[in-house]
């Protein structure tokens, strides 16, 4: 078992899909590094209005603001997230709000696309990797997949995989010849 994660069972939760089709976007505001408190780099670019809006402002020295000055373009714009985090919000409570069930519904046998989008230095690794004991979505998703499929191990050898989507199924002769080779590597490594 991976500490810290359980495994999922069919009846947990909800589906995150509404069946409505739309797309789950979610926004993470990273919380601002030492280095950047220091040199007080905050100028209040980002404002989370609430758990769904966020409003972003130009930098005061951007070409945007100057522009903005002599009447050309805007300096704020509002978007509109499926939900919005802050910079307290750790790791697990960012998994468990966005991922958990996705990971459920991926163990069912759905789809699913996870991406990340944002600019340079904006978080995207952390939150996808973690680092150390902080782990991501990616390794906390791994964790729940293989304690939860641990009992629906398929062990016959009378399956091979052929190329990269293609299963062939093995008469009794075939299977017999990949469990030797199978014994064969075990027994010398």
């Amino acid at each position: 078992r991976w500490p810290g994660c359980a495994a999922i069972s069919a009846g947990q939760g909800q589906a995150v899909s509404s069946g409505n089709g739309k797309m789950k976007v979610y926004a993470r505001v990273r919380p601002l590094k030492p280095t950047e408190i220091e040199k007080q780099e905050d100028q209040g670019c980002v404002c989370i209005e609430s758990a769904v809006a966020l409003l972003l402002k130009a930098p005061k020295d951007s070409f945007t603001m100057r522009s903005t000055e002599r009447g050309i373009g805007q300096a704020v714009h509002q978007f509109t997230f499926t939900q919005i985090f802050g910079p307290e919000v750790g790791q697990k409570a960012f998994f468990d709000a966005t991922m958990k069930e996705v990971v459920k519904d991926v163990l069912s046998g759905k789809n699913w696309l996870v991406y990340t989008h944002g600019v340079t230095n904006s978080g995207k690794t952390y939150t996808i990797q973690g680092d150390g004991s902080d782990r991501g979505i990616v390794p906390r998703s791994l964790a729940i997949i293989f304690n939860s499929i641990g009992t629906r191990l398929y062990r016959a050898t009378d399956l091979k995989p052929f190329l990269s989507n293609v299963v062939n199924w093995l008469d009794s002769k075939q299977s017999h010849q990949e469990e030797t080779k199978k014994q064969t590597l075990i027994s010398s490594g």
